[in-house]
């Protein structure tokens, strides 16, 4: 079994025994002794109880919201990495947290529902996905899809009815754009990043993962040193050339925030550890992050792993170049994602494009990071095995993303929000170069270097 994960059934004797097991309406939910659970009786006679498995960060009195009026918007200010599961009159209703940091998959077939497809043994591999998806060609499942006939991922933003084993979409009803100004926003959204690191720092250490780009920046913008200062430590790891270029800029900004830094070299994990990562994962993901666990271990041993992850959202990730009257298609938003045009993936990505008619483009393509690149391909790496405490993405609340998304494109495009957060709470840390323009630099001192050694081998 894996920590970090859970485990909901219909019979009792389906969930792992090692698991903490309660009933919930007429269901069994398991879940690892490393996740927190928090029953809150609500005040509604139609809705009546709620269960929140995860790591929940409540920085905005969600659950005494939720205990005193019964108002489910309350979730939206919740942080942290969680499932929600509703009790109604109508059975059980299950919710993900803002980027789906703690996934679902469900099987209608056999009415389970668990973080991890492998779990799920009633079901066989589906070889054809997993041979257009190959996760070694760094690849992931997109939309509904997982590597399991008769699997389907429930996607950030959607609700899944436990008794029809039905999905629907819950948010957004509308986006709109301006409704507040732009540095409102960027206030909001620095003052929820401060709160939610202030309370993971009194959860315990800290461990950030620190680049040269923009969205670790602002979080280390709105870190507050906590004490002992060895409670906050900052690494990077070295696993290519761009990650060398984003240590130098990052041992910087690590030193003039009085932090420890240490720039990890990359260790190469063997073919039995990698093997049991990518099964914690359920096999949907692969790549990068599959090689590079092991060097992030040591730094990550027993601390929070508190990323930049869903920054991007306020960066209009996949939308940059695209006009907003831009027709989307299944294909377009399969070659945006990086991955193959697969007859499958075209079928899932026109279903969930069938739920967005009436948004735009770039609008469509911001719930597309939001809710495949976040959900599908970062949601698995969350629960992957590792010595962390737990992992977590500050900027994943449901509050943020919508205070994110109000600002207007051009700014959005321009990395308006992480820069404006980084000069309104530490400007000392604007005045080190991006990592585009630190890569840059990289990339002109070797060729510079490398044109020396040259005219030098020459002369000789």
């Amino acid at each position: 079994m894996y920590d970090k994960q859970y485990f909901i059934a219909r019979a009792s004797e389906r969930v792992p025994a090692e698991y903490e097991v309660s009933a919930f309406g007429s269901w069994f939910v398991g879940s690892a002794r490393d996740l927190e659970r928090i029953d809150v009786v609500l005040p509604d006679a139609d809705r009546s109880r709620l269960l929140v498995i995860g790591h929940p960060i409540d920085i905005a009195s969600s659950f005494e919201r939720l205990r005193t009026s019964g108002d489910l918007a309350a979730l939206d200010d919740l942080a942290g990495s969680f499932i929600v599961l509703i009790e109604s009159s109508a059975g059980v209703e299950l919710l993900l947290d803002a980027a789906g940091s703690l996934p679902a998959v469900y099987a209608p077939e056999h009415g389970i529902v668990t973080a991890n497809p492998a779990l799920i043994h009633e079901c066989e591999e589906d070889s054809e996905l997993v041979s257009a998806y190959d996760i070694e060609a760094n690849a992931f499942f997109p939309f509904d899809l997982t590597p399991k006939r008769g699997v389907h991922r429930l996607l950030p933003n959607h609700s899944l009815a436990l008794e029809t084993m039905r999905a629907r979409r819950v948010w957004p009803s509308t986006l709109a754009e301006g409704v507040h100004r732009p540095e409102d926003n960027v206030a909001f959204i620095a003052d929820r990043l401060k709160r939610t690191l202030a309370a993971l720092s009194a959860r315990g250490p800290l461990s950030l993962p620190l680049t040269a780009g923009y969205d670790s920046r602002a979080l280390l913008a709105c870190i507050t040193q906590p004490e002992p200062p060895e409670a906050l430590t900052a690494f990077t790891s070295l696993i290519d050339e761009k990650a060398v270029a984003d240590a130098a800029v990052a041992v910087k900004l690590a030193a003039m925030s009085g932090i420890a830094h240490r720039s990890v070299s990359f260790v190469e994990p063997s073919a039995a550890e990698r093997l049991a990562w990518l099964n914690s994962t359920g096999r949907s993901v692969g790549g990068r992050a599959s090689y590079n666990f092991k060097t992030v271990a040591s730094e990550t041993a027993g601390r929070v792993l508190c990323m930049g992850l869903a920054g991007e959202v306020g960066r209009t990730f996949y939308g940059r170049r695209v006009r907003p009257g831009t027709k989307l298609t299944p294909e377009f938003l399969l070659r945006k994602l990086g991955l193959p045009v697969h007859s499958r993936g075209v079928e899932a990505g026109a279903r969930w494009l069938a739920e967005l008619r009436s948004f735009d483009a770039r609008q469509v393509l911001d719930l597309l990071y939001v809710e495949v690149r976040l959900g599908c391909w970062a949601g698995p790496q969350m629960i992957a095995e590792g010595p962390t405490t737990f992992r977590i993405a500050p900027f994943s609340q449901r509050a943020i993303f919508a205070r994110a998304l109000d600002i207007p494109f051009e700014l959005r495009r321009r990395n308006y929000l992480p820069a404006a957060i980084v000069r309104g709470e530490r400007p000392d840390l604007a005045q080190l170069p991006y990592n585009a323009a630190s890569r840059t630099l990289h990339k002109r001192l070797k060729g510079l270097h490398r044109r020396a050694r040259s005219l030098l081998g020459s002369s000789a």
